[in-house]
């Protein structure tokens, strides 16, 4: 029970990084706060490793350091320099509106995770089961509804911390589990998204998406 207890309490914090993800305009600082929830998805892997015991996630929580604490941040502060643009433009609704999104979201997450039979997930569990299922539809509204291809990327992999914690809480007991986590760390997707970040800039002078059809003419 401690053991669940610890890992839930880590992953109920990756909640509050996501607000800072989505929310916060300062693209270095939504950057920030992603070093903070990858930080933190690490340790809930190293957790499993130490106390279920499991020890392939070693392999993941090692994996996960290299690719999203250290490298993926890399690449969006060096793109964010590149461009010289520090604040994403104002974003399709107002914060308000889109903090009270953001907290529907997480309640649909939330009664999923405890309505879905899932025999085979935990008790203790079912909290990071929900707080996964709120991180992937954060993300996807964070990708739908900013209108900065940087912060769009910055969410998809926001989103993809959430895929990661959904297998982990779901398959925690078998070694495939880490193969999946590792092959699916869209590492080069990312990279190829903030290239093209830095080509939507350079040639349409913003780096808001929504321009993109006036290259047309």
């Amino acid at each position: 029970m401690l053991v669940s207890r610890f890992i839930t309490s880590l992953a109920v914090c990756m909640i509050f990084t996501a607000f800072l993800i989505v929310e916060v305009r300062r693209l270095r600082y939504s950057a920030y706060a992603y070093i903070a929830q990858s930080s933190l998805l690490v340790t809930v892997f190293l957790s499993i490793a130490i106390l279920i015991p499991e020890p392939h996630f070693y392999i993941w929580a090692l994996s996960a350091l290299i690719t999203k604490v250290i490298i993926v941040p890399w690449l969006i502060l060096t793109t964010i320099s590149k461009v010289s643009v520090e604040y994403e433009e104002s974003p399709i609704l107002p914060l308000s509106a889109s903090i009270i999104i953001d907290l529907v979201l997480i309640i649909v997450g939330f009664i999923l995770a405890f309505y879905i039979p899932l025999p085979f997930v935990k008790m203790g569990f079912r909290i990071c089961l929900g707080v996964s299922l709120a991180l992937f539809l954060l993300g996807v509204y964070g990708m739908a509804s900013k209108t900065c291809a940087i912060k769009q990327t910055i969410c998809l992999c926001h989103m993809e911390n959430g895929i990661h914690l959904l297998l982990a809480t779901l398959g925690y007991t078998s070694p495939v589990t880490v193969e999946i986590g590792i092959l699916t760390d869209a590492v080069l997707t990312i990279a190829i998204m903030l290239y093209l970040s830095y080509l939507i800039k350079k040639v349409s002078g913003s780096l808001n998406t929504f321009r993109l059809s006036s290259l047309r003419w």
